[in-house]
C-alpha cells in the first residue's frame, strides 16, 4: 500500500499574507484551529474562510474562555504568523491543547498576549497558570520569534505561562522548538515554565526580569533538555517540585549553542532539600572568532520567594562543561558547582574557554567554586 507524502511549501518571498480570525468558541467542534471552517477573513467574523491552512495566513485568536483552542490528533496546520490574546484572565487552566501526533507550525512569529482581570475584591495575589498541553508525539515549531506579552493590569494576581507534556504516555516524541528568539516583551513580568522534556531555541532568550522555571512537576523522565542559542538580560532561574511529586532526582541539561555573545544576570533557586540538578553545557556553534560567548552571573536571590506554591531558596548548580566557545561564570559567595570540565573537540584548547566573572555586567573578574578540579581534554576530529 502506497502513501502520499505531504510537503510544506513556504509562501513565496514578497507574497502578502491573508489575515484570518478564529471563530468564537461555542462548543468542542468550534475549538479546533486546524479546521478551516472555524476561520473567517474579516474581524467581524461574517466572511467564512474557504481554503487550506498552508502557511500563507496571519492568524488571530481571541481566547480565554472555558474551552481551550485545540489542534486535533494527526493534524498539522501551518500559519505565516499566529497571534493569541486573552483579556480579563482570572483563572488557571489549559488554553491550548495539541493532540497526539499533531504539529502546530508557523513560518514567522508566534505572539501570545495575556491581560489579567483587575478585580478590586481580590485582596491576596495568586499565581494564574495558563498551560499549553502537549500530548504524545506532538510538536510546536515556530519559524520566527516567540513573543510573550504579560500585563497584570494592576491586578494583585500574577501570570505563569507553562508548556506541559506531563499528562500523556511517553514524553520522548514531544518537542517545542523556536527557530528565532524568545522574548518577554509585556508591561509585566511573569513565570515562564518549561515543564516538558525538550525545549529548543535557535536564537536567544530575554525574559526581561521574569522567572524561568526550567522544570516544574514533570516526573515522566529523569532527564530534560533546554537548548538555547544564548540568554541575555535578567531573569531568575528555578527548578520546582511540589511535595506530592514522587519523582526522584531529575536532571536538567541547559545547553548553550551561542552564535553571538550574550550576558545574563541571574540567580538559581529550588525548594530547600530539593535533589534535582542543573547542568550547564557550552557548545557554541561559532567558537573560532570569539562570538560564541555566554556570561552567566549568579547572584543570591536575597529573601526567599514563591513559585508554584513552593518557597524557594538559593541552590547550587551541578556540572559545568565547555566543549566549544567561551563561558564566563560568576557565583555569589554561598554558591558552588559539582564539577567543571573543559573539552576541546577540535584539538585546540583555545576553542573551549572558561573564566570566572563578576556578578554585574561588565565585571571580568569574580569567583567560582567547584567540588572537583577542572579537567582539560583535547579531542581531534
Amino acid at each position: 500500500m502506497a502513501f502520499a507524502a505531504a510537503a510544506f511549501i513556504a509562501p513565496q518571498a514578497g507574497a502578502q499574507s491573508q489575515s484570518l480570525y478564529f471563530n468564537d468558541i461555542s462548543d468542542n467542534d468550534s475549538s479546533y484551529i486546524n479546521n478551516p471552517a472555524n476561520w473567517f477573513t474579516n474581524p467581524e467574523k461574517t466572511a467564512p474562510f474557504e481554503g487550506s491552512l498552508d502557511g500563507s495566513h496571519d492568524a488571530y485568536i481571541s481566547g480565554g474562555g472555558a474551552t481551550p483552542v485545540r489542534v486535533a490528533a494527526n493534524q498539522k496546520p501551518v500559519f505565516d504568523s499566529l497571534s493569541y490574546s486573552e483579556t480579563d484572565t482570572s483563572a488557571s487552566g489549559q488554553f491550548m491543547v495539541l493532540g497526539n501526533d499533531s504539529v502546530l507550525r508557523t513560518s514567522g512569529d508566534l505572539v501570545m498576549s495575556f491581560t489579567l482581570l483587575n478585580d478590586p475584591s481580590v485582596t491576596t495575589g495568586n499565581q494564574i497558570t495558563r498551560r499549553i498541553n502537549m500530548w504524545d508525539r506532538s510538536s510546536v515549531q515556530i519559524g520566527g520569534d516567540w513573543i510573550i506579552n504579560s500585563n497584570r493590569n494592576d491586578s494583585k494576581n500574577y501570570l505563569s505561562l507553562m508548556i506541559d507534556d506531563s499528562e500523556g504516555g511517553s514524553p520522548d516524541g514531544v518537542n517545542f522548538q523556536v527557530d528565532g528568539n524568545v522574548v518577554s516583551a509585556g508591561a509585566s513580568t511573569l513565570i515562564f515554565t518549561t515543564n516538558n522534556k525538550s525545549f529548543t531555541v535557535g536564537g536567544s532568550m530575554n525574559l526581561n526580569g521574569s522567572q524561568w522555571n526550567i522544570l516544574r512537576d514533570n516526573s515522566r523522565s529523569d532527564t530534560f533538555i533546554r537548548s538555547v542559542g544564548g540568554i541575555s538580560g535578567t531573569a531568575r532561574l528555578n527548578i520546582t517540585k511540589e511535595a506530592w511529586v514522587t519523582a526522584g532526582s531529575r536532571t536538567v541539561n541547559l545547553v548553550l549553542t551561542n552564535k553571538s555573545a550574550f550576558d545574563m544576570t541571574t540567580s538559581f533557586a529550588t525548594p530547600e532539600n530539593n535533589d534535582d540538578k542543573l547542568n550547564i553545557t557550552m557548545t557554541a556553534s561559532d567558537a573560532r572568532n570569539g562570538s560564541g560567548r555566554q556570561a552567566l552571573r549568579f547572584g543570591s536571590i536575597g529573601d526567599p520567594y514563591w513559585c508554584n506554591g513552593m518557597q524557594l531558596a538559593d541552590a547550587n548548580i551541578n556540572n559545568v562543561e565547555i566543549s566549544s566557545g567561551r563561558l564566563d561564570l560568576g557565583m555569589h559567595g554561598g554558591m558552588k558547582g559539582a564539577n567543571l570540565s573543559l573539552y576541546g573537540y577540535t584539538g585546540n584548547a583555545a576553542d573551549a574557554v572558561f573564566s570566572a566573572a563578576g556578578l554585574s555586567s561588565g565585571q571580568e573578574i569574580g569567583r567560582v567554586q567547584f567540588d572537583r578540579r577542572s579537567r582539560l581534554r583535547l579531542h581531534s576530529n
